[in-house]
């Protein structure tokens, strides 16, 4: 007598009243509360199931239970399978993995009780010397979790998303975006970037494609088909950014930094060529790792585009910039001065110079990033990786320990204001909670595409828009924009190009100086009726005085219009109200016998000027509270210049950094 007994199931022996799932757990209930526990488990196939017919099957049911559902002590036991049916024709009807995994042999019936001792017996027999050798291990049992499926997510999502398939799908979208922004009759410009961009075939897309056909990735492909993929929501003003990114390309003052370890997988080379057209690589850095886009201009060459593989890099890249100093936790043993080093050899320069990256060389060869070449204040933006470590799982129990967002962190922690958008093929909530939980409104999260994500232009297309809309808009606004200010894509875009103009300084110059005559000149009246054209309205006469594009007549306007608005009105209790007749008689311009009875009808404040007078306190810029503070206004102007005051605090609170929030 064995020690242990052997469990022989049978119909009359166990008793199975419901065939159900509850059925099941009171059967494995019965295993798990034999005392001595079983040595191992007899099972036939054909158990009668929940309409009462062995076809069912019901044996693999208890099967599952007993591998998935059951204690250690029992889970992993000896199973010896036993079926009148062949091990094929079972397999035809229910594709189970367990019945030919480890820890399970089968046999047919009636053989199984023949020979003496009898197959049963034998089993009996050799579970009991060698445990482990018949039984299944928790390893092994696991592994069958997602069947082959499992190996195939594994290759798919964790290394095809990153080895070209992403970048591929982020071209497709560039391309469809392209198009759509077309139309039926593209641009000369547009047209011919369509071209273009349709004829681009990358060095890395041959492999991929052959990955592409590997069972493993078609079989991921077929079994997430029925999930819902990522979506992008639609951008507004979606035609008009990819317009604009097609005709001029980026804001001339915008520079992109990449954070990505496997970035020279596709994703460099497609970037490359979304953000800044038929370019290649300028230079590449220590070992390969560190690849370089620059840009030439009369005064010579800025960096536009870097790409590294780990936070360090990326850390030395901004202190060069003097954007960030992330200090020594990052950067050990690494340092400066050693990264400095790899970039002198890999620019075969000798030199002792501090920064070789600004260096010209003896010999005649252009500095890489000269500092007197890029715009008066260049904005860096951060695409980062999330998962930085190819050991670092996919999925984090703290994903504020990933080292991408240890350094967003530091950065962050320095430059609120610095925009960073997070790239991923990550669908962890988790992940993006922790990410974005203190992101500004310049910072973004862009999903990788993966091959669980069905083949869709349309969607890939929404994240190009997205990926524009955060470097042409959020990015290059980050140091004068403020949401209080309310204005449209197109607004912001005009402004921003006027902001990160190489002239700036000198235009803002000119506007103070010309605005601050205009409204002297307006007070004493001196334009009223004498130089005013006829019919000549407010904004054709600012045209008239400074000439120029729109946008310094239009900050002119703005600056005089708000000046005689405030200068006009009647205070009480610290709060203006506007007084339509005296403001008509001090801004220039002839009313042409029309009745003006709100100063919206003398002047375009929303069409003209962007600025809605209902909220007037907080729909300046920062230089125009500047401006307005800096006139010289009478005595009596006092309650005016403490509302100017508490309108700058408000939205441009000096103990505060970073965005500005409504």
């Amino acid at each position: 007598m064995l020690d242990r007994p052997l469990l022989i199931l049978q119909d009359n022996q166990r008793e199975l009243p419901d065939h159900d799932w509850r059925a099941a757990e009171r059967w494995l209930d019965v295993i798990e509360s034999e005392a001595p526990a079983p040595l191992g488990v007899v099972l036939p196939m054909e158990l009668p199931g929940p309409w009462g017919r062995r076809g069912e099957l019901w044996g693999i049911e208890l099967l599952r239970w007993l591998r998935w559902s059951g204690r250690d002590s029992v889970r992993l036991l000896p199973v010896l399978v036993v079926a009148w049916q062949s091990l094929e024709m079972i397999l035809r009807r229910k594709h189970e993995l367990l019945l030919v995994s480890a820890g399970t042999r089968f046999v047919r019936l009636p053989d199984v009780m023949d020979g003496q001792p009898s197959i049963v017996d034998l089993f009996a027999q050799h579970v009991r010397a060698e445990p482990l050798k018949w039984g299944a291990s928790r390893e092994q049992i696991d592994q069958l979790a997602g069947g082959s499926l499992g190996e195939a997510a594994r290759l798919t999502h964790h290394d095809l998303a990153n080895e070209g398939y992403s970048a591929c799908r982020l071209w497709a979208g560039y391309v469809r975006a392209l198009r759509e922004a077309g139309g039926k009759r593209p641009g000369r410009e547009l047209r011919r970037k369509i071209e273009w961009a349709s004829g681009v075939r990358f060095s890395w897309q041959d492999q991929l494609e052959r990955r592409q056909r590997q069972p493993a990735f078609q079989q991921f492909q077929i079994a997430r088909r029925a999930a819902p993929p990522p979506q992008y929501p639609p951008i507004e003003d979606a035609v008009r950014i990819v317009r604009e990114h097609g005709a001029n390309g980026l804001p001339a003052a915008l520079r992109i930094l990449l954070v990505d370890d496997e970035f020279h997988k596709g994703l460099a080379d497609a970037l490359l060529k979304i953000l800044f057209g038929d370019v290649e690589f300028t230079s590449r850095g220590p070992g390969n790792n560190e690849w370089v886009f620059t840009e030439t201009r009369e005064s010579g060459r800025w960096v536009r585009f870097v790409c590294v593989k780990n936070t360090t890099a990326a850390s030395h890249w901004l202190k060069h910039w003097k954007e960030v100093d992330v200090g020594a936790d990052l950067l050990a043993p690494f340092t400066y001065v050693d990264w400095l080093g790899g970039w002198a050899t890999a620019l075969g320069r000798k030199t002792s110079v501090e920064d070789v990256l600004s260096y010209s060389g003896a010999n005649g060869e252009p500095a890489l990033d000269l500092p007197t070449t890029p715009p008066v204040k260049p904005v860096t933006v951060i695409l980062l990786d999330l998962r930085l470590n190819r050991e670092q799982p996919e999925t984090s129990y703290n994903p504020a320990d990933l080292d991408s967002l240890v350094f967003r962190g530091i950065v962050k922690g320095q430059r609120p204001d610095l925009p960073v958008v997070i790239l991923t093929a990550s669908r962890q909530v988790l992940n993006h909670a922790v990410a974005m939980a203190d992101a500004g409104s310049q910072d973004g999260w862009l999903t990788k595409e993966a091959p669980d994500v069905p083949l869709d232009d349309f969607n890939s297309a929404r994240a190009i828009h997205y990926l524009l809309e955060c470097l042409h808009l959020y990015a290059t606004r980050g140091e004068w924009y403020g949401d209080h200010l309310d204005w449209t894509w197109q607004q912001i875009h005009e402004y921003s190009n006027f902001w990160n103009s190489p002239t700036r300084s000198e235009r803002l110059r000119f506007i103070d100086e010309r605005a601050t005559e205009i409204f002297r000149n307006s007070r004493t009246g001196h334009y009223y009726k004498s130089e005013i054209g006829h019919q000549q309205q407010f904004w054709g006469f600012i045209q008239s005085k400074v000439g120029g594009e729109e946008m310094t007549v239009r900050l002119v306007a703005r600056r005089v219009a708000l000046a005689c608005l405030l200068y006009t009105a009647t205070w009480s209790g610290g709060e203006p109200s506007w007084n339509v007749k005296d403001f008509s008689n001090h801004v220039p311009h002839d009313p042409i016998y029309r009745e003006e009875n709100a100063v919206y009808a003398v002047v375009g404040f929303g069409r003209d000027l962007w600025i809605k007078t209902t909220s007037l306190k907080t729909q300046l810029l920062r230089e125009e509270y500047e401006w307005l503070l800096n006139q010289e206004w009478e005595a009596s102007c006092g309650q005016c210049l403490t509302y100017i005051r508490e309108g700058r605090e408000q939205v441009y609170p000096t103990a505060r950094s970073g965005r500005i929030s409504k």
